[in-house]
């Protein structure tokens, strides 16, 4: 009865009197191993807290960069398409305006490298992250730099 009650009121073990000094040595390195093990279990649920909110903003930071680049790519397609709309409206007329059909390809030619540099860049980063690309630190003057 005196076991039921304890353990209803928090105890982990108990010994009866009178205590075999051997048993009270075993039950006493039972509780640290089960102490230390509890403490473990939380230093990890903390340890595993932590990974997990690193990794949901690492998650919300690449889904804004996924919009940011969608963005990017549409407007640079709009422009594409709206330039090669107005060059094929000039290639129409009888008298050509040279330098604006020279503009109209030089943007056109502007958005496709900053397309082409933006795709370089999403394929950097995924050879980064799959270790394909590995980064090395690399002293650099400053003063020659700037």
């Amino acid at each position: 009865m005196r076991c039921v009650s304890g353990h209803n009121r928090g105890a982990d073990d108990y010994l009866t009197k009178p205590f075999n000094p051997t048993f009270l040595k075993a039950r006493i390195h039972g509780s640290l191993e089960k102490k230390l093990m509890h403490d473990r279990e939380k230093q990890l649920h903390i340890e595993l807290t932590g990974s997990y909110d690193a990794l949901q903003k690492t998650e919300k930071a690449r889904d804004s960069l996924k919009q940011q680049i969608i963005n990017h790519l549409k407007n640079q397609l709009t422009s594409i398409h709206g330039f090669t709309q107005l060059l094929k409206i000039e290639s129409l007329k009888p008298i050509k305006n040279d330098q604006l059909i020279l503009t109209l390809i030089n943007r056109i030619s502007n958005a496709e490298q900053f397309m082409i540099s933006l795709v370089h860049g999403i394929l950097d980063v995924s050879k980064f992250e799959s270790g394909e690309m590995p980064v090395t630190l690399t002293p650099v003057e400053l003063i020659g730099t700037i």
